[in-house]
Order: C-alpha cells, then structure tokens, then sequence
C-alpha cells in the first residue's frame, strides 16, 4: 500500500495525545495536549519521535516513519469512509514495544 500525500490544507497541525484508557469509553472521550505544532511547524512528520515512560521508566520507543501506516496513509485511508471534519482527532496508535511483546 502506497503512502498517500493529503494536500496541506486537510492537516492543520499535530497534537500529542497520552495513551489513555478512557479511549475505550464508547469513544467519547479523547484527551491531547496542551501542545499543538502546526503543519508549517513540522518539517517532516515522517521523522517525529514516539516515546512511551511508565513510572519514569522508558517503555517504548519509535519513531513515525516505524509505524505500520504513516500519518499520511491513515488520513488518506479514513477519509475513504468517515466525513473529517475541522477539529476532530485521529489517534494513530503506539509506538514499536507494547506490553504484549514483553516477558513477562
């Protein structure tokens, strides 16, 4: 599957959202911030850092270009079916070293 490139104007900006459990509340419920980067503020959203700490200890590590579909794909492929409107959020998942991968 080809990455498809959105034209500029469909991403306004980027915002940091904390993996929450409260995303499995009937999806209602969707925490980010408090900071928002602007697309002329990213130089290449295929080189931005994820990172996930527990308790202070660095549990995940990844980075955009390691996920399984690049921001541009997911954007590219959701609009296919759901109208995005001005505002809403896309949550696009974790970073590589989930608890299932981890012994024990």
């Amino acid at each position: 599957m080809q990455p498809s490139r959105p034209p500029p104007e469909r991403a306004q900006g980027y915002v940091l959202g904390p993996l929450s459990a409260a995303l499995q509340l009937e999806g209602t419920f969707d925490p980010a911030g408090p900071w928002l980067a602007t697309t002329d503020e990213i130089d290449d959203v295929l080189a931005l850092g994820m990172w996930l700490d527990v308790n202070g200890v660095r549990r995940q590590t990844g980075n955009t270009k390691t996920m399984i579909f690049d921001p541009y794909f997911i954007v590219h492929y959701l609009s296919q079916f759901l109208v995005l409107e001005p505002g809403g959020l896309i949550n696009t998942g974790t970073p590589p070293g989930v608890g299932m991968g981890l012994t024990p």
